[in-house]
């Protein structure tokens, strides 16, 4: 059986941390994208977000963050799972950005190389990535 955590039930907060709408989807979920460093800090520190949360074989929630402090203009992205759920939660699913060097958009390929899904765009320098 799993043992799932306690956290902070203010879904408004939580909606309003992610920049989203408290209406979730069919299955109970709600998808967000663009979250920065400021509002996966606010998560964790809110209890909203389990730093060591991982989406499969993902990096955790923290390992997300670290990278996205060493790189600026990264942001996550993921789910927040309904409170009418037993599994309420956010999820960090991967993450995205624009690089101002081929530099930094070789650490963010290597970062996630073991992504299910890793999109690339060496001429405008940005990448995309995503753990199922």
């Amino acid at each position: 059986m799993f043992k799932f955590i306690k956290f902070n039930e203010d879904v408004e907060r939580r909606a309003e941390i992610l920049g989203i709408d408290t209406i979730f989807y069919v299955g109970g979920i709600q998808r967000f994208s663009g979250v920065t460093t400021e509002q996966l800090k606010a998560l964790m520190d809110e209890n909203f977000l389990d730093p060591k949360d991982a989406q499969n074989s993902s990096y955790t929630a923290k390992e997300f963050y670290d990278f996205m402090l060493e790189h600026p203009g990264v942001t996550a992205h993921g789910y927040a799972v309904s409170e009418a759920r037993q599994d309420y939660r956010v999820t960090i699913e991967g993450m995205e950005g624009s690089f101002k060097t081929k530099d930094d958009l070789i650490d963010f390929i290597y970062f996630c190389r073991d992504a299910d899904s890793l999109d690339i765009d060496k001429v405008e320098l940005y990448a995309y990535s995503w753990w199922d």
